[in-house]
């Protein structure tokens, strides 16, 4: 892009004065800022970015060619302005790179801002609203607690679906195994030996369980029992017993409930599911309740990085700043007042503004990232939790 083309792109004629380009250059700018609504990927240097650096660069050059030509003539330099013209010329640069990022910062700011307010807005439509909320540390605390705790009872939720059909054949070789007990022992004689089985198998001690089976000669036969039917009952109470135990050993890290214990019926899934079905209803609705004052939160945050930008400067006085740096350079400086005022009015506010304000810069704008950065991370978790629910019929 050469003068000319930035000329031609803000709408004005060849060799316009300097301070009529830079009232449409800074509403150019101010342009760029509104484009903004759709932002580019945060990790990808957007489109409008990239247009502000290159009308930066050519507003840069545009500057110094209409000051060199339009610079005072016919006077001579002091011999003590040598020096600090020198001085100044180490300055255009860092002062150039500066007003850059302080407007590419300011530019990003609004970017992240425009994101939120774009995902505020479509919240806002819903019946969302949660009243006069103030987001707190405490808040934030909770929220990071409710999001662990859904995130985990969505979890159990879905191992439980795969649990099912597990404890539907847990169930049938229980059966099976109480049954041929019944026949070995006698209905009213099995529950002691079932219970010392089953409670094994439920608090996950397969040892227990696999000792009951062991002593299946230690029991005693219902009467009229012959010895060979004992024993063939016995045979067949161990294979069952062995597969139920297997099978439960196997699965145990599927089928454990909440408190540790594992589900043996295929009714405990629905008594756990009426129990927290309510629980991740409360806090579905905790946070809900909370995503806008959390988007706020964060919005709020933005704000005051832009305000603390503006405290640098306002673009109109930065560029009149860098003005002043080249006039300086490109005009005589036929007497010592001249050198003064320069040297205090322009170099040594750039000094101060180099070592104090532009170093922040950076700084403001990495904090802007933190800032977009947890929030669509967070964004990101409550919707995957919204998905995860709602695929799961919760």
């Amino acid at each position: 892009m050469t003068t000319d083309t930035l000329l031609s792109t803000l709408g004005l004629p060849a060799n316009t004065a300097l301070p009529q380009l830079e009232n449409h250059f800074v509403e150019a700018l101010r342009a760029l800022e509104q484009a903004v609504l759709n932002p580019a990927e945060l990790n990808i240097v957007s489109a409008e970015e990239k247009q502000m650096r290159a009308l930066y660069a050519q507003y840069f050059t545009y500057a110094l060619q209409w000051i060199t030509t339009n610079r005072h003539k016919g006077q001579k330099d002091l011999p003590e302005a040598a020096a600090l013209k020198a001085r100044a010329r180490g300055m255009i640069q860092d002062l150039q790179n500066n007003i850059v990022e302080i407007s590419v910062c300011g530019l990003t700011i609004s970017r992240y801002s425009n994101l939120i307010w774009a995902d505020l807005r479509r919240y806002e439509i819903g019946d969302n609203a949660p009243g006069n909320i103030k987001w707190t540390s405490d808040i934030g605390t909770l929220m990071a607690r409710s999001k662990l705790q859904r995130r985990q009872l969505i979890k159990d939720m879905q191992r439980l679906i795969v649990a099912r059909p597990i404890l539907e054949q847990v169930e049938d070789y229980e059966l099976q195994v109480r049954s041929l007990m019944a026949d070995l022992m006698g209905a009213d004689n099995t529950e002691a030996p079932m219970r010392s089985l089953m409670s094994g198998l439920r608090m996950g001690d397969f040892t227990k369980a696999r000792d009951m089976i062991k002593k299946l000669d230690q029991l005693k036969t219902k009467f009229g029992l012959d010895q060979k039917n004992a024993s063939t009952l016995r045979q067949k109470i161990t294979e069952a017993g062995t597969v139920l135990i297997n099978l439960v050993e196997k699965e145990a890290k599927i089928i454990e409930g909440t408190d540790r214990k594992l589900l043996l019926k295929p009714t405990e899934i629905d008594l756990f599911d009426a129990t927290q079905k309510p629980e991740l209803a409360k806090l579905r609705a905790f946070m809900e309740k909370h995503q806008m004052p959390y988007m706020r939160y964060n919005l709020d945050s933005l704000t005051m990085l832009k305000d603390k930008l503006g405290l640098v400067g306002s673009l109109s006085s930065l560029l009149s700043l860098y003005q002043r740096l080249v006039t300086g350079i490109t005009n005589p400086m036929p007497e010592m007042r001249d050198i003064r005022m320069y040297e205090s009015e322009v170099l040594e506010r750039i000094s101060y503004m180099q070592a104090t304000q532009f170093v922040e810069v950076p700084k403001l704008k990495i904090w802007a990232q933190e800032i977009i950065e947890n929030y669509l991370n967070n964004k990101k978790e409550y919707e995957e939790l919204e998905t995860l629910e709602a695929n799961n019929g919760a």
